[in-house]
């Protein structure tokens, strides 16, 4: 409304859980990203969350991108537990596969993360600064 916040979805977002934990698992070896949203959680979780989500991240229509491909994790968790909610909750039950080189070199030797003071438009504008008098 316009004095109060109104919610984008027409119901409550557990009635898309529990959606989720009733729906048969899928079949197919792949589908889009919307058709696998939508038919765990519902049209509306799959129309206005997930199709902005992969528009923000993969500048790409959801309905033309592949599940498997752009979230492994969710096609995972559906296909070892029949639920996306209970396979990410539960995990897939196995260790976990072999680690890089570098990772394990990077876990031993504690790296830390960087990031420039005032973040990564910090170098271009140094750049363009140290440019601008020449």
């Amino acid at each position: 409304g316009l004095l109060w916040p109104v919610s984008p979805f027409s119901q409550a977002l557990l009635w898309s859980g529990l959606r989720d934990l009733l729906a048969p698992a899928g079949t197919e070896p792949d589908e889009s990203v919307h058709a696998f949203v939508h038919r765990r959680f519902g049209r509306e979780v799959a129309d206005i969350a997930v199709d902005s989500l992969c528009r923000g991240v993969f500048a790409g229509d959801c309905r033309a991108l592949s599940v498997r491909s752009c979230f492994p994790a969710l096609f995972q968790a559906e296909r070892r537990r029949r639920s996306v909610l209970l396979g990410m909750a539960l995990g897939s039950g196995k260790e976990r596969g072999a680690e890089s080189r570098l990772s394990r070199r990077a876990q031993a030797e504690r790296w830390s993360q960087w990031s420039l003071r005032g973040g990564m438009q910090a170098l271009p504008e140094a750049l363009a600064a140290f440019l601008r008098p020449r």
